[in-house]
Parts: structure tokens; sequence; C-alpha cells
């Protein structure tokens, strides 16, 4: 079962997609910090992704950190057919996916708003439109326009 709102966040250090590490308690310090677990293969992450990269382009006060279930050359197709330009962290298969393990992953997307304290403030899974536009809201941020055909809701 996914960790709630009020659950410490695991804290973590995982490798970047391109190079690098990130570590949790790292990014908090420059702020909250939205976690969205991801699969390459996944239609509703494919469904939540390019509005989750408008967040990202949009948001004021909070950063996004994609976390991939796949390898670098699948997550380098997604971003590049899906237009994705955030920080991507992988989460490998070979380390039995320890870090969505330890939030409790069992369905992708996965969202967690984390705040600087580190707790999580904020959880969603699948694609919910109202949870997304409320996520906007908290990030300073328009989701959706009036040109998106988009469904209420889709299980991950």
């Amino acid at each position: 079962m996914p960790l709630r709102p009020g659950s410490p966040a695991p804290r973590f250090r995982l490798e970047l997609l391109g190079g690098g590490e990130v570590d949790l308690a790292d990014w908090l310090r420059g702020g909250p910090v939205l976690l969205a677990f991801f699969k390459t293969t996944c239609p509703t992450c494919m469904l939540a992704f390019p509005f989750l990269e408008r967040i990202h382009k949009q948001a004021k006060g909070l950063r996004l950190l994609a976390i991939s279930q796949d390898g670098a050359p699948a997550t380098t197709r997604f971003h590049d057919e899906f237009g994705i330009t955030m920080v991507t962290a992988i989460d490998p298969a070979d380390k039995g996916y320890a870090v969505s393990n330890s939030y409790g992953i069992t369905h992708v997307p996965s969202l967690f708003l984390v705040s600087t304290s580190g707790a999580i403030e904020w959880f969603s899974t699948g694609f919910s439109k109202p949870e997304l536009e409320e996520l906007g809201r908290l990030a300073g941020s328009e989701v959706f326009t009036a040109r998106d055909r988009v469904p209420v809701w889709k299980p991950g």
C-alpha cells in the first residue's frame, strides 16, 4: 500500500538519467519536491506525463523529480517521445526497485508531494484530472487548457 499524507518520505539517493546522482534530502533544501514514479510502457503514464511536464515548466517553488522504473535507454525514448525535460532518476530493477518499494508503489504513475520537513503532503495514483488540477494550484501552474480532451480519471 502506498505511503499516505502525513507519512515520512523515505530518503534515497539514485542515479540520474544522463549521469550524476540525486539525493532527496539535498533536493528538499531547495523547497518541496514532487516525486513522479512511472514506467515507460504504462499507457496512463503516457497520458499523465505531458501534463506533469506543464507543471514542471510553470511551477513556482516546487520541483519535480521523475523516477523511472525502466533503464536509461527506454527512459530516454520516453522523454523524447513525450517531450519530457524534468530531471529523472532511475530506480533500477537489479536493485529490486528499492525506492519504489520503500514508497509502497503498487501502480504507476504514483505522485508524492514531499514537504521540506520530509513529510508526504499529497498523494495521487493513476490519472485524475481533479487531482492534477489541485496539484497545479499548489504549484502555481495551469495544467489543462480548453483544448485538452482528457478523461476525468484513468487507473494506473
